[in-house]
């Protein structure tokens, strides 16, 4: 009997959780222990898309008491995904990633804020097997940020991260799932699509830890901010969106690769970004706000690096109270 099959008598939540993995076996358990361990109540099932693994994913997850639903090919996150919402019995949707892992209360804490929103997100505290260099991803402040439109997650930066995430089944099937013909930034434009059929809201709160290793391919990449521009021009013309948003966006991105040309001494290349950025004030300003920005989120680290140690507590009273004293000194400092 799993840890999610002894806790069925605590009504579980109507949300089913789905998992993609490829080749996870090494990392999946600790995702699925971390479901397992959601309080008060655990979610109604748990659905792993084994994207043609050809190590012990699929048997890791039966263990778990998973369902298995299996890829004869890799197809890629998004698919997978989609497979995931296609099979789904519930009428909410938790994502997780298989590298990643939730804090005991994200589910209670996401599902509170659920009334009114096709989306709820939580923030996470990025890093690797030990906290050194880990950075808080989400958003700052005191109070949960509305998220009428998508202009809100388009600048200064998208703040959903995907493991963090409930969404409406219903919603996300209506609007077509992930763009399977994107590389990168599929969440992105998903969160877009959803964002207008229907309000959300992002929470400063830490709700689980997101790994970061060297098999993320696209660390250190400019192709995700490239994939983020395109997504935002294909846009133009919507009801949300304006050329002001839009250079705003830009050049967030533009400063973010200027960077990572003078980190790998491509000198000329940042040259050029930085007469771009200084050609129009509008992306002047574009850049101040991300830094601004930036900063604030830096302040909520230290107290995300509290609230992610709950996530290797044993199980308890004790633990339980601590995890979620952390939780409520992250949402309460900005």
């Amino acid at each position: 009997m799993t840890a999610l099959d002894s806790a069925a008598a605590k009504d579980p939540l109507p949300v089913s959780v789905v998992i993609p993995a490829f080749n996870r076996g090494h990392l999946l358990s600790a995702a699925l222990a971390s479901v397992e361990r959601q309080r008060p109540s655990p979610p109604a099932e748990m659905i792993v898309v084994d994207d043609g693994s050809i190590d012990d994913t699929a048997a890791i997850a039966e263990r778990h008491g998973a369902r298995v639903i299996r890829h004869g090919r890799r197809r890629g996150a998004a698919e997978a995904r989609n497979t995931g919402f296609a099979a789904a019995s519930q009428p909410w949707v938790a994502l997780l990633d298989s590298d990643d892992e939730w804090l005991p209360d994200h589910l209670a804490t996401v599902w509170r804020h659920r009334s009114g929103h096709v989306l709820v997100s939580g923030g996470a505290l990025a890093c690797g097997d030990d906290t050194e260099g880990a950075r808080y991803h989400g958003v700052p402040g005191r109070v949960p940020r509305p998220l009428r439109t998508p202009a809100a997650i388009v600048w200064p930066e998208n703040a959903i991260a995907t493991s963090g995430t409930l969404v409406r089944t219903d919603a996300v099937r209506a609007v077509g799932g992930f763009d399977v013909s994107l590389a990168h930034a599929e969440d992105f434009d998903l969160w877009i699509r959803l964002l207008e059929r229907c309000p959300g809201v992002a929470l400063p709160t830490v709700v689980y830890r997101w790994r970061t290793h060297p098999e993320q391919t696209s660390k250190g990449s400019s192709a995700p901010r490239e994939a983020q521009r395109q997504i935002v021009r294909s846009y133009a013309g919507r009801a949300w969106w304006s050329e002001r948003l839009e250079q705003r966006r830009l050049a967030a991105a533009e400063w973010d690769d200027l960077r990572l040309a003078l980190a790998e001494g491509r000198r000329a290349t940042a040259a050029r970004s930085a007469a771009w950025l200084l050609a129009r004030p509008v992306r002047i300003g574009g850049v101040l706000g991300l830094l601004v920005w930036r900063w604030r989120l830096r302040r909520h680290t230290p107290h995300a690096l509290a609230s992610v140690a709950a996530v290797n507590a044993p199980a308890g009273a004790a633990a339980g109270a601590a995890a979620l004293g952390s939780q409520r000194d992250v949402a309460g400092r900005g």
